[in-house]
């Protein structure tokens, strides 16, 4: 070998900056992923803290209606979308669940009535890896919490 060759065979002054280009990309992956799933379970949090506040204030507010109560809901999802909430309201009184007259309320109840707030939301990952890991082929996840409150002294 020729002593150019040679002087750069054992030269080693670029190798870190090649180590670090082929070290970055895994990296800056590992991050958008850890995010993604950051942002998932923020989703998650905050969707069932706002099911839980909408249910309570459904209950304490009885005259309040439908849209007063969706409003306040989406009021509470300050990260998220309010527009893409998809919000279920169900009142259950004796009559609208007759299988459920005495045992589903309890004694300290100034009325046998309470209520259901279901709440969807469409959320879409940023990495492919983490919609795989949440099982998703295309499209968003929807994401749904669920809380029933009833009128209690």
């Amino acid at each position: 070998m020729s002593a150019t060759v040679t002087r750069f065979v054992r030269d080693e002054s670029g190798t870190t900056l090649i180590e670090f280009a082929l070290v970055v990309p895994v990296l800056i992956l590992v991050l958008v992923v850890c995010l993604d799933f950051a942002r998932a379970m923020n989703a998650n949090v905050t969707l069932t803290s706002a099911a839980r506040e909408g249910a309570h204030f459904a209950i304490t507010h009885p005259t309040a209606d439908d849209n007063t109560i969706k409003a306040y809901i989406a009021g509470r999802v300050v990260p998220l979308d309010p527009n893409a909430l998809v919000i279920t309201l169900t009142p259950i009184t004796p009559a609208s669940n007759p299988s459920c007259a005495t045992p589903c309320w309890s004694s300290s109840a100034p009325s046998p009535r309470s209520v259901q707030v279901d709440i969807r939301y469409p959320w879409n990952a940023v990495s492919a890896i983490a919609a795989g890991f949440l099982r998703v082929t295309s499209g968003p996840t929807w994401f749904e919490a669920s809380s029933q409150m009833e009128a209690v002294r």
